[in-house]
């Protein structure tokens, strides 16, 4: 069955995906291409952004897509919390039983492994891995769930890889990396609804390639790694944006090492506070696609309770293959059936 999985996720790779005629070129043919400015922006600074890349209406289908997902880890959290498995408290409960997988609901929802340091669950669905946390009421029964993730979202829904807008980012990415080929590894929706209590403390994304691929070449093609931050609501002042610091180790492609080492995350968040840092707010309107070095640092804070609105991102992450295809930035598979493959960005 696994194999079977493999062959049909890499049949839309390889035809819907990448095919011309699952695009609608009229609406598109002149977004392909990112201006000389736009490419010295993300060299120098770490990020460029595109306004308003992605149609309306696939913005919509998009945004659905990730809410029926969200319908899904919520089901898996009430059906957990109902039956009086808090999130803590479970994962207390697993790390003393040394589990392997943990059935939520027999056969349906599958625990592959905990973070008690974050407070998440990580299952799986369909292939896909919904990353669940969880507020911090001090009485259970006042806890709501916290999804922050979905893991390489088109093993539970497939229709999300064809969406035209898709191509255009890729020919973005082409120019940015300066070749033809690259690897597919992050398809993710991540999430912010009001009073959640997500945030995610400054990093860069360099140092998660590295912990996930020990072997990690950086110097294939011009840049490592791209990811395409797609805003799918408003990202407002109030509901978390991602905010982006300028410039800082971009050039010289420096590692600070901000989730590792406590030290240099306190530096960052002094030089923060002193206002030495130039940051981006990472107000984006629903279709925005900003480009993203995986040197740049960014973070992003909490949902507040006022915000009134949820803060939906998709997050597409693609590293870097040589020109002639052979040699590849990234040798490890990431989480997701029919994640971590070559796909032709031209």
């Amino acid at each position: 069955m696994l194999f079977f999985k493999c062959l049909f996720l890499l049949a839309i790779l390889s035809t819907d995906l990448l095919s011309a005629s699952a695009f609608d070129e009229s609406t598109i043919q002149d977004r392909a291409v990112l201006t000389e400015s736009q490419i010295q922006e993300f060299s120098n600074d770490g990020f460029c952004v595109e306004e308003r890349l992605i149609q309306t209406e696939e913005i919509k289908e998009l945004h659905d897509a990730a809410m029926e997902l969200h319908a899904v880890a919520d089901k898996i959290y009430n059906y957990a919390k109902n039956a009086g498995w808090y999130t803590a408290e479970l994962i207390e409960q697993m790390q003393d039983s040394s589990f392997t997988e943990y059935s939520i609901s027999p056969g349906t929802f599958i625990v592959q492994k905990v973070d008690p340091l974050s407070n998440t669950i990580f299952y799986d669905y369909k292939d896909s891995q919904i990353v669940i946390g969880e507020t911090t009421e001090e009485n259970p029964q006042d806890r709501r769930m916290a999804l922050k993730r979905i893991v390489w979202a088109p093993a539970a829904s497939p229709e999300i890889l064809q969406f035209s807008g898709l191509k255009t980012i890729f020919s973005h990415a082409s120019q940015l990396f300066k070749s033809n080929y690259a690897d597919l590894i992050i398809f993710q929706f991540h999430y912010k609804m009001p009073g959640d209590g997500v945030y995610f403390a400054p990093h860069q994304d360099i140092e998660n390639r590295l912990s996930f691929c020990k072997d990690f070449n950086e110097s294939i093609a011009s840049i490592p790694a791209v990811h395409a931050i797609i805003a799918l609501d408003a990202h407002t002042a109030d509901n978390g944006p991602i905010k982006y610091v300028r410039g800082r180790g971009v050039v010289e492609r420096k590692n600070y090492q901000l989730k590792s080492d406590q030290g240099a995350l306190e530096e960052f968040y002094k030089e923060l506070d002193d206002g030495q840092l130039d940051t981006w707010s990472g107000i984006m309107s629903p279709g925005d696609v900003a480009y993203l070095s995986p040197y740049t640092i960014h973070f992003s804070n909490k949902n507040k309770d006022e915000s009134n609105s949820s803060r939906l991102t998709l997050i597409i992450g693609l590293t870097a293959v040589s020109e002639d295809a052979e040699r590849h930035a990234n040798t490890s598979q990431y989480p997701g059936i029919g994640s971590s493959q070559m796909v032709n960005l031209t």
